[in-house]
């Protein structure tokens, strides 16, 4: 049974076959193209990769339009690593455009099974507990997946404009 996992070393193998994935897959989605696939090839890379997922939960930088507080998790099952999603803990200016404090991606072999919704779902709670209630979340209008999956899980379109949806989330008890 998948479930929430902190980014550990030992996703290591899993995680170079998703970027495979989605290297054969087509254009790299927004997530696998911040990845620097050559070094996270080698374990001492893939372990400061990991380590700067961690140190995204509090940033040196405070600043207002610096880098927010992050909180990174893998969709696992097992050793396998199916997916990973980041809450932030605030916005700035250009996340309220795009990003907003959720951003999710599934690995592209493992689409189309209800992990995205299972995913979304789990990390409600954990969205909550990091004093994020009513979450923001953007999308491109073209990925009618990405928002199925979000109306799934409660979200309601609050705003559309070219190329962005804008979708709240209450993430609560009751939600």
């Amino acid at each position: 049974m998948p479930k929430l996992t902190r980014p550990h070393a030992r996703f290591h193998a899993s995680f170079l076959a998703t970027l495979a994935e989605f290297r054969a897959a087509g254009p790299l989605s927004d997530w696998a193209a911040r990845i620097d696939h050559e070094a996270v090839r080698a374990p001492s890379g893939f372990s400061a990769y990991i380590d700067s997922l961690h140190a995204r939960r509090t940033p040196d930088s405070v600043a207002a339009e610096g880098p927010v507080p992050e909180s990174s998790l893998f969709w696992s099952e097992g050793d396998e690593f199916l997916g990973r999603i980041a809450i932030r803990h605030r916005l700035n200016s250009r996340l309220e455009v795009m990003g907003g404090h959720i951003g999710y991606v599934i690995r592209p072999g493992a689409q189309g099974r209800g992990h995205a919704t299972a995913l979304l779902l789990a990390a409600m709670p954990v969205a909550y507990a990091l004093g994020v209630d009513d979450a923001l979340l953007t999308t491109d209008p073209d990925n009618h997946a990405s928002r199925r999956v979000i109306e799934k899980c409660g979200g309601r379109l609050v705003d559309q404009k070219p190329g962005h949806c804008y979708y709240r989330l209450r993430t609560g008890p009751g939600a």
